[in-house]
């Protein structure tokens, strides 16, 4: 990282000296506190600004211009850093947004920070937008209030959420996980007759939270999630984004092309391209005006690959549209028998 230290020689002094604070964590050394053993480790937080102005006898530091803070992988640039040494405990605002990234893959932007090096965790809010790109895909998090665990590798919004996915294809990820940028392909080396695409969606949902190291996601409703050629709209979702799969609860209605359908709930394989929905299902194709009811449908839409399966307690319904002879103005099936009963 560059060094911003440029007045003076004496404000790098200072920063070499004081601004690496030993953050006690978990399990290197030891410190007696009366009967018990407390297991600590020390992490490296650095701090860089320009200036600064403090009370070395006090706990607490603050410096009111632009400041970088680096906390392992973690690191943030912002204005106004209140640090509290003894509680490992601090604050960052924007100017008027804090840039922030996360180990090579991650970069958030917001409006304040609170952070806990005790616990590792990261409360981000006035507006923040989490966003991931990796060999697994891109993920992208937009909301008012986002909490980040950053050991554990779980993120979660009590409020509000929207979330953009892509799974890989546009771009290349290399075996250590980095992403590079490729060329789109152009219209005419798409894909021909795509039945549906689901390998990228939008969701927006309530309260969720998003373990990352496991790719998997949890959110409660309403939910609706978005994609190039249909909709869900359903109470709750499980996802687990390594694998593919996504968990549809809380009664979900959706569409896909020309045919809509709701059930109790559905699980969708968007890598294999199948949908099976059970309870209560109900299916209606809108070109053929047919409505199908059923305990359990199964739908693959893969590529040149359609497949459509209801059972149990199947119900069928359709309107018969009889066509009529353009010159009597009665029906083709009335004319041929009255033609074929003349003597």
């Amino acid at each position: 990282m560059k060094n911003i230290f440029k007045n003076s020689f004496f404000p790098f002094i200072i920063a070499a000296m004081m601004l690496i604070v030993l953050c006690p964590n978990s399990s290197q050394s030891q410190e007696n506190e009366g009967e018990r053993t407390r297991d600590t480790e020390t992490i490296p937080l650095e701090i860089r600004t320009e200036s600064m102005n403090m009370n070395l006898e006090s706990d607490v530091w603050r410096i009111p211009d632009e400041v970088e803070i680096e906390y392992e992988t973690f690191i943030a640039t912002g204005v106004n850093l209140i640090y509290d040494m003894k509680k490992n405990r601090g604050t960052l605002d924007g100017n008027p947004k804090i840039t922030a990234t996360y180990g090579t893959d991650t970069k958030i932007d917001t409006g304040h920070i609170d952070f806990d090096l005790d616990s590792e965790l990261l409360t981000f809010s006035g507006g923040c937008n989490f966003f991931r790109k990796n060999a697994s895909g891109t993920i992208e998090f937009n909301s008012d209030k986002l909490f980040f665990q950053m050991k554990e590798g779980w993120l979660s919004s009590p409020g509000p959420t929207t979330l953009n996915y892509e799974a890989p294809g546009k771009e290349g990820a290399a075996p250590d996980g980095t992403v590079e940028e490729v060329p789109e392909a152009d219209e005419a080396d798409a894909p021909a007759n795509r039945k549906i695409k689901i390998n990228a969606f939008d969701m927006t949902t309530g309260p969720m939270i998003y373990m990352s190291k496991e790719e998997q996601l949890s959110a409660s409703g309403p939910v609706r999630i978005e994609f190039e050629e249909g909709y869900f709209e359903a109470g709750g979702v499980r996802a687990d984004m390594k694998n593919e799969i996504m968990d549809i609860t809380g009664g979900i209605t959706g569409k896909f092309r020309k045919n809509s359908f709701s059930a109790d709930s559905a699980q969708l394989m968007y890598g294999e391209k199948e949908l099976t929905a059970t309870g209560s299902v109900t299916f209606e194709k809108f070109d053929t005006d047919v409505m199908v009811t059923a305990d359990k449908l199964w739908y693959k839409f893969k590529k040149d690959e359609t497949k459509f399966d209801l059972t149990g307690n199947v119900h069928a319904k359709m309107n018969i549209k009889k066509k009529k002879s353009a010159e009597e103005g009665v029906t083709t099936g009335e004319k041929e028998k009255s033609e074929g009963s003349a003597p």
